[in-house]
């Protein structure tokens, strides 16, 4: 049998230009966990091409995602015309970074999860990492 995937990190990401974190917040309806408005330069005084805006999913990052996912969604608003509406705005997905402490492990995403990321017009965008590649798939 697979194992679970070690750790997770879930976000939600909206970018574009011209981007408005004030205007995100107030149409999602919770604060970002990291945003900056477009021109707004970055610590190390690079000005981004575009304005981001992105929540991180509650719980703890060896929760099982299928719920991590689901809550992030959960805690933002369920009107799915303005969801619609920020994905003909702007670029948008849900990003989950997968860390594995070996190379066999799993994972499951409910049809219902997948069912709220597609009303919400939300693509997955999977980062996966493995601490070791097996020489046979090197």
């Amino acid at each position: 049998m697979i194992g679970p995937i070690d750790h997770n990190r879930v976000r939600l990401r909206v970018w574009g230009n011209p981007l408005d974190p004030d205007e995100i917040t107030r149409l999602l309806g919770h604060p970002p966990t990291k945003a900056r408005a477009t021109g707004e330069p970055l610590s190390s005084g690079r000005v981004p091409r575009s304005g981001f805006w992105g929540v991180e999913a509650p719980g703890g990052m060896r929760d099982d995602l299928d719920l991590r996912i689901a809550g992030l969604l959960m805690m933002l608003t369920d009107d799915l015309p303005v969801w619609r509406n920020l994905a003909e705005r702007y670029d948008m997905d849900l990003f989950c970074g997968l860390f594995m402490a070996d190379p066999n492990e799993g994972l499951t995403v409910r049809p219902a999860t997948m069912a709220l990321m597609a009303e919400r017009c939300l693509p997955l965008a999977l980062d996966i990492y493995s601490r070791d590649l097996p020489q046979d798939l090197a």
